[in-house]
């Protein structure tokens, strides 16, 4: 390594922990009094004001990190009043000094090392930034340890020039995730989802090592999105000089951007595309216009991807001979023989041996290697992506070994010994529950009826909240490097503790959506967990929201349309206007509904919560319907004169009321809904109703039932049908 880079080390970590009292500090980290003063001045620009100190300044008036309180994160996107994070500041130093006393040596100059330790530690300290008249903040020390390193380290790069911001976004995301085959399909999807991560992970070491940026320095990771800040210019071969020896930022990205979508182009079949975007930043100036300008020039590369790879001559080539069965792709080389139909690419092959790693109940998959090289590896390893030409392939390999180390979900600090062998070290969080067996033997575990739930959740307008947070009045780059850390823990390890115990597996959940399957009831309630978590995290049921969609089907379903019906359903939730925009719970749809039978499933939260307390009761006492007329169907009728097939009969004369718009269409009352059964001459449904009228005016509607729709009569008796239907 330069002696450049060795200094841009140097001031990188003494960065980190510049807004730390001075014992809890590396010693013997020289830089000058022109680089202390070049932090300082970063930390002003992150702060969003050159009229508010840096951190140093404050901890030299007499601020003092432990009297400091956390706010939780919904600060971050406006909510006012929010409530306080429990955090004990002054335990959390005291165990990062053992932690520095016990190292000696080795992680010296370590930059990632550095960078996981603080966030292992300090997690829930008070940065020194932002702080409220109740000297309380939403952001973290190392939210904004980060941020400060990350444009200190650009300026020094670029000989004092304000950092790039970078967004990268990959387009094509569910086509490649659900291009899979009926065959062990839920652990593919798997497969796909993280590896998906893994490429997006191959994209950040080609971008770090072109502009020597450390991995631990990205502002936001999530999904299929990053942030980064870049050096504006770099020295060729990291050694200074003049004149041709700076390169600038936008030609180097112009270059990966292509190599990285060639790689893409040919090796999924055009399926994935990483849209890249680059700004200036400018700290005089509301940093919201320049995420603005980024944002759009992301938005119409995707609009465009692949226009550059567009050969005419690939369109007249002779038919390939065998395609992958899996993604399709084709072989023009692959001779032909009496496997072609089981053809399997490297890619899906690679693929679908991850997914069953990730998918064991022990022994998982913890720790991924990546090596800039084109020889092959020994062991499991793919190429992502390949040589351009001046930099060479990257190897990602499933033993953990390599220049660079990612582990997931590791609970234990960074390790010097990784510290020592590699020069690349971070560590993601992502929620890898597995219950045990098929979906069949998680639908044995369903109460009554032996079906499965699939359940996709997705944030609410989180484009929104990113522009919000950039705002200059508020909290800038800090502000969406905490947002992305909150987000980040809710959809790992927070979603994990959510999952404990349940009969269900995580397909997916990471960045700001998730993807479930389980027993039908209990991924139904596994919905209102999430809803309700959200909000006790985040410390405000205003923002953020969240729409979900569930979708039930037979266990025996091939899972890969499973996915997308459920997806269509969640689009349903997302296109509520009816007293809320989004923030929609859609219950039991399914793909063949016409528009007004959606209507009738899709529910505010707040609507969805109060059709939960009518079947649950609401644990005053008093039992929910499903107790009473799970009792009254167990005796046939005997002492409600309610069964199921009066339940049955109710079903479908509301979903061909409101299909029909009979009586106004899904506005239809309750009592409207009496008459339609006086019509049919049945005494006994008559008889029926009018005791199921008592239940649901005492259970869920407060005795108005006249004022409620349909729809809140609709769903209890469907989950208390599916509840007392056999098996079969």
């Amino acid at each position: 390594m330069s002696n450049y880079l060795v200094v841009a080390d140097k001031i990188t970590i003494a960065a980190l922990f510049h807004g730390l009292p001075d014992g809890y500090r590396i010693q013997g980290l020289e830089i000058t009094e022109e680089q202390k003063s070049s932090i300082n001045e970063s930390c002003r620009q992150v702060q969003g004001s050159y009229l508010d100190q840096p951190c140093k300044d404050k901890l030299s008036d007499g601020y003092n990190l432990a009297t400091l309180k956390l706010r939780k994160p919904a600060a971050l996107v406006g909510v006012s009043d929010c409530e306080f994070e429990e955090n004990n500041t002054e335990e959390a130093l005291e165990k990062f000094k053992e932690r520095l006393e016990n190292i000696k040596g080795g992680a010296r100059l370590n930059v990632d090392f550095w960078a996981q330790t603080l966030e292992y530690y300090l997690q829930n300290v008070p940065s020194l930034s932002h702080l409220d008249n109740e000297n309380a903040t939403p952001i973290t020390y190392c939210d904004h340890a980060r941020c400060v390193a990350a444009v200190a380290r650009c300026k020094y790069l670029s000989d004092g020039e304000n950092p790039i911001l970078l967004v990268c976004d990959f387009s094509g995301v569910q086509d490649f995730v659900y291009t899979i085959v009926p065959t062990k399909a839920l652990k593919t999807l798997r497969g796909r989802s993280v590896f998906l991560q893994l490429l997006t992970e191959a994209a950040i070491i080609r971008i770090c090592e072109a502009f020597h940026m450390p991995r631990s320095l990205v502002l936001s990771f999530g999904g299929a999105l990053f942030v980064m800040l870049l050096p504006s210019l770099v020295q060729r071969d990291g050694q200074r000089g003049e004149g041709e020896n700076w390169v600038r930022a936008g030609e180097i990205l112009e270059k990966i951007e292509k190599n990285i979508n060639e790689h893409f182009f040919k090796t999924f079949n055009g399926r994935l595309f990483l849209a890249m975007g680059w700004g200036r930043c400018n700290f005089d100036e509301n940093l919201r216009n320049t995420w603005m300008n980024v944002s759009e020039m992301v938005k119409q590369k995707k609009g465009s991807r692949f226009l550059e790879f567009l050969d005419a001559n690939e369109f007249v080539k002779a038919p390939a001979s065998v395609e992958c069965k899996v993604c399709s792709i084709p072989n023009f080389e692959h001779t032909k023989g009496s496997s072609d139909s089981e053809w399997i690419c490297d890619s899906c092959e690679f693929i679908q041996s991850l997914g069953e790693k990730m998918g064991k109940e022990s022994g998982k998959v913890n720790r991924f290697g990546f090596s800039l090289s084109n020889k092959p590896a020994d062991g499991e390893y793919m190429m992502l992506p390949g040589d351009d030409g001046e930099m060479p392939g990257i190897l990602l390999n499933l033993e953990g070994k390599g220049d660079y180390l990612l582990t997931i979900n590791r609970e234990e600090p960074p390790g010097l010994e990784d510290a020592k062998h590699s020069s690349y070290l971070f560590n993601i969080n992502i929620s890898d529950w597995v219950s045990p067996g098929s979906t069949e033997e998680l639908a044995e575990e369903s109460e009554g009826i032996k079906k499965i739930c699939t359940l996709r959740m997705d944030l609410d307008d989180l484009g929104m909240m990113h522009y919000e947070c950039m705002d200059r009045d508020r909290y800038g780059l800090e502000g969406m490097t905490a947002l992305n850390r909150s987000l980040n823990y809710f959809f790992g390890k927070k979603f994990d503790e959510l999952c404990k115990d349940k009969s269900l597996n995580v397909v997916y959940a990471g960045g700001d959506d998730c993807l479930v399957v389980g027993s039908w009831n209990q991924v139904f309630d596994f919905a209102f967990d999430v809803h309700g978590s959200l909000h006790e995290y985040f410390g405000s049921s205003e923002k953020p929201t969240i729409s979900a969609g569930l979708y039930i089907s037979a266990p025996d379903f091939p899972f890969y349309f499973l996915a997308r019906y459920a997806g269509d359903v969640l689009e349903m939730a997302k296109s509520n206007r009816n007293n809320c925009r989004k923030n929609s719970y859609a219950i039991f749809a399914t793909q063949v509904d016409s528009l007004k039978k959606k209507r009738l499933k899709v529910f505010c939260w707040d609507e969805a919560v109060k059709v939960k307390n009518c079947i649950y009761g609401t644990g005053s006492g008093t039992g929910g319907l499903k107790d009473k007329l799970t009792k009254a169907i167990a005796t046939n009728g005997r002492e409600l004169l309610v069964s199921s097939s009066l339940l049955h009969t109710m079903i479908n004369l509301i979903e061909e009321a409101n299909e029909e718009e009979v009586f106004n269409g899904y506005s239809l009352k309750v009592d409207l809904l009496w008459e339609l059964i006086k019509r049919k001459n049945d005494s006994r449904a008559m008889n029926g109703i009018t005791a199921l009228k008592g239940l649901v005016t005492g259970n869920c509607t407060g005795g108005s039932v006249d004022e409620e729709r349909l729809k809140f009569i609709w769903l209890p008796l469907i989950f208390i049908m599916y509840c007392t239907r056999s098996p079969k």
